[in-house]
């Protein structure tokens, strides 16, 4: 169940009767803080009534440490910090009690689990040039990591893009084996913990190269003014050729380089390392400006089409500046109430994302300007299919529903047939087996005693304003219980593969769980946490930005965050628990773009789609994840042969390892999505992923005059993900490409080999009603390097990771003639 107190009509006094009531019925797992026990402080700051009674319900043991509950550093906040004792070893609850800052006002708890260890675990970064084809190579990754006192191990390997990296079997080292077919960056991450259960996260930064190659590269690069780039050079000792204009190039290690922006600058930078004018390496930099406000906050209101809504755009400022001026929304009217205190009313029709901005200033000589986004929407139901929802035999659902609005309400309009739909309107306590819930307007399906299979029921979700309802239909599966528990989950539980935990498993779980990737925390108590049911789970951390504990991305329960999990995301990919939520976000004004590599097809042939994400006139900035959708006529693709492969050495993966996927959840759509691990956002723009597939026989489309079937290929639902775990909308794109059902003017055979310039594996597809008999590699004087017999099929991969740099012939003999076309080899 999702977050239930975002109410808004009740007046605090009417609580005041229910106070311990609701503390008991809130109080569930404790927030668990591993602290080191010597010059440590922790704080938590968090939204609350700052006015009324707030309050210490336990303290922390007095030989553990001291705690206070003050008031935040700026307005509607409260603060928790806590100072352990030092030398101080063992665990201590600390648990408070305050008022809700959104009404209806009502009281709630927070519990602090502080864990105190001698030790804190600090993983450095760690750098290596790696032989291409190694096996098994030894990254000793704990040398530069650190601990007080005692020992550090490593758990596991959070995620490793271009090769197996696996813990070796006395766990201080990283073995890792390069793809046979790589070369080029790579990173790591992975987890190290102490004999306490502290646990840190490091990264690896990796070259694989080829001993034997001395060649020349040319590499281009896009950062922001405020990052360094990380170079490694594939031989010691290279020294700098050509300097840097407009910033600084240090050397970090033999095989290292460390180029850093000089300060503010914008623009285009260019520079070369060389080891002895035989090897060398080009940089070409862009480096973009993003500012960064330190006072004014960017803020976000909620209001209902044909309404009005009244706000203060300065309460989540870090300081209380005065608004200088502001500039006026395109789709809605904005009234000045007072100092930073505005009314917007939308215009008649409008739903979707207005902005408005205002610029706040110290005494006129400190001003910072912000953005004020304004999201136009009823909040309904996402319908666009029938809710598929599962519970256990006999234990209730919640259909729960925590947006912004307290206006609305539902009409049950079918009930279900083996079992009881209960609306329960307002604010009400609800007892369920094991628990004692608040709600406000929940809906509970409880299932006929002894009754295992499927059920139905239906239910209107209507705005009291406009007197609009959306119908929500539910198909409901009552399985046996998985696991024997003598009081299972109902509120606040563990779904596998829903990270965000907005009731369905999607690309937004991928993006949300690579913000977070090597978290760790306790294991979940089941034979087998990966199965498809509600589960506990204990509180990991404090909720993130999103208001989402980290324990809900550990999809299997194995207690870590790493690429395992994104194989939870596929398994249960677009199964829903509860109803799931429409709403608008910003848009950003960037623009993912299709390539197609051939417009003209045959039944049979390869489709390959290049998907570019930004471009030179608007570059993305500081992003780290992007999701999209692939949409194309039913019946045109084989779903059995899509692949969606994101690039290792494209600008979105530069620095980071990253996690990604690409489903199919049914004919005609292509979802794939991209998150890198923590740490920055990336900038650029270019193609960041390719996806492939292969035309069937009976293929849909619009017909015209010459026989050709125009078939339309689009890209919807771009979505892009900042650091901070904001989702934006990005504009997607449309291509149209041709059938050509009677072959007419049409060339009958195409060639297709790609990558092409290309450094190791090559594939090669024919497109056309033929097969591939047999393939040769000629070089520039005509000799035959290589050939590859009794191939009979439209597609075959070569590897050209020996062949020396340079142009080769590939001569293709198919069934029906000879096809011949030009290879680049690069390195």
């Amino acid at each position: 169940m999702k977050n239930l107190y975002r109410l808004q009509t009740l007046l605090v006094v009417s609580f005041s009767f229910m106070f311990s009531t609701w503390i008991n019925g809130q109080l569930g797992d404790p927030i668990n803080i591993n602290l080191k026990n010597s010059g440590s402080v922790y704080t938590d700051q968090f939204a609350g009534d700052t006015i009324y009674a707030r309050t210490t319900v336990q303290p922390p043991g007095a030989q553990f440490g001291n705690a206070q509950f003050t008031q935040g550093s700026n307005g509607n906040t409260l603060k928790v910090t806590f100072i352990p004792t030092a030398g101080a070893i063992g665990s201590t609850d600390y648990i408070v009690s305050y008022y809700t800052v959104t009404a209806p006002m009502h009281p709630v708890t927070r519990w602090y689990r502080f864990n105190l260890f001698n030790e804190v675990v600090v993983a450095g970064t760690d750098k290596y040039v790696v032989a291409k084809g190694a096996i098994d190579f030894p990254l000793q990754v704990l040398d530069n990591d650190s601990v007080p006192t005692g020992a550090l191990t490593l758990s596991s390997v959070s995620i490793s893009n271009a090769g197996d990296a696996v813990v070796n079997a006395t766990g201080d080292a990283i073995l890792f084996s390069p793809n046979a077919d790589f070369e080029g960056d790579t990173w790591i991450q992975y987890i190290a913990c102490d004999s306490f259960g502290n646990c840190g996260q490091g990264n690896v930064h990796v070259l694989v190269h080829d001993p034997s190659q001395q060649d020349q590269v040319y590499y281009k690069k896009y950062l922001l003014n405020t990052e360094d780039l990380d170079i490694l050079t594939p031989f010691d000792s290279f020294a700098v050729d050509i300097e840097p204009l407009h910033g600084s190039l240090e050397s970090t290690s033999d095989f290292g380089w460390t180029y850093t922006p000089d300060d503010g600058y914008i623009g285009k930078d260019t520079f070369q390392l060389g080891l002895s004018n035989q090897v060398l390496r080009n940089y070409a930099i862009t480096v973009y400006n993003n500012p960064i406000n330190y006072n004014a906050r960017d803020d976000k209101f909620y209001v209902r089409p044909g309404l009005s809504v009244t706000f203060n755009v300065l309460n989540n400022d870090l300081l209380h500046y005065a608004v200088d001026h502001f500039t006026n929304p395109a789709r809605g009217v904005l009234s000045e109430v007072s100092n930073g205190v505005y009314t917007y009313s939308p215009n008649t029709g409008y739903r979707g994302v207005d902005k408005f901005t205002y610029t706040a200033c110290f005494e006129d000589t400190i001003c910072e300007t912000a953005t004020v986004y304004i999201h136009v929407t009823d909040l309904e139901p996402d319908n666009v299919f029938t809710y598929k929802l599962q519970t256990t035999e006999e234990l209730p659902l919640t259909i729960d529903y925590p947006i912004e609005y307290t206006d609305f309400s539902y009409i049950i309009s079918q009930d279900p047939s083996h079992g009881a739909l209960v609306y329960n309107a307002g604010l009400q306590q609800i007892n369920l087996p094991c628990d004692t819930i608040e709600s406000y307007n929940m809906i509970v399906y409880t299932p006929e005693v002894g009754y295992t299979g499927p059920d139905h029921f239906e239910y209107y979700y209507c705005i009291q304003p406009s007197n609009l309802c959306y119908l929500v239909k539910v198909d409901m599966d009552v399985i046996a219980a998985p696991e024997t528990e003598s009081c299972p989950c109902t509120v606040g539980c563990v779904w596998p593969g829903d990270a965000d935990q907005d009731g369905r498993v999607d690309m937004s779980d991928l993006l949300t769980m690579g913000n977070k990737l090597g978290s760790s925390g306790p294991v979940r108590s089941y034979n087998d946490p990966a199965t498809w049911f509600g589960q506990h789970a204990v509180v990991w951390s404090p909720s993130n930005e999103s208001g989402n504990s980290t324990e809900f991305l550990d999809g299997n329960g194995d207690g870590t965050v790493t690429s395992s999990d994104v194989d939870v995301i596929s398994e249960y990919y677009f199964k829903t628990h509860d109803v799931v939520v429409r709403d608008v976000q910003q848009k950003l004004p960037y623009q993912f773009s299709i390539v197609p590599v051939q417009f003209s097809l045959d039944s049979g042939d390869l489709v390959i789609l290049d998907i570019v994400f930004g471009n030179a006139a608007h570059p993305v900035i500081d992003m780290k994840g992007a999701k999209f959708s692939i949409n194309l006529p039913q019946n045109m693709a084989d779903s059995a042969s899509v692949t969606v492969d994101f690039h290792q050495d494209s600008w979105l993966a530069e620095g980071s390892p990253f996690i990604s996927l690409g489903k199919v959840p049914w004919n005609g759509r292509i979802d794939a999505g991209f998150s890198r691990a923590n740490g920055n956002g990336a900038s650029g723009f270019g193609v960041i992923a390719t996806t492939t597939f292969i035309i069937v026989d009976d293929v849909e489309g619009f017909k015209t005059d010459g026989d050709l079937i125009q078939i339309p290929v689009t890209l919807t639902g771009g979505t892009a993900m900042d650091e901070d775990g904001t989702m934006y909308d990005i504009d997607g794109d449309e291509v149209t490409l041709t059938y050509n059902l009677h072959d007419i003017n049409q060339n009958k055979y195409n060639l297709l080999v790609y990558p092409n310039p290309a450094q190791d594996i090559v594939d090669v597809h024919i497109n056309g009603k033929t097969a591939i008999k047999s393939i040769s590699i000629i070089d520039p004087q005509g000799r035959v390097i290589r050939t590859y017999d009794d191939i009979n099929q439209k597609h075959y991969q070569l590897d050209v990771s020996s062949l020396t740099m340079g142009v080769y012939y590939l001569q293709v003999n198919h069934n029906e003639g000879v096809i011949s076309q030009l290879l680049s080899v690069i390195r």
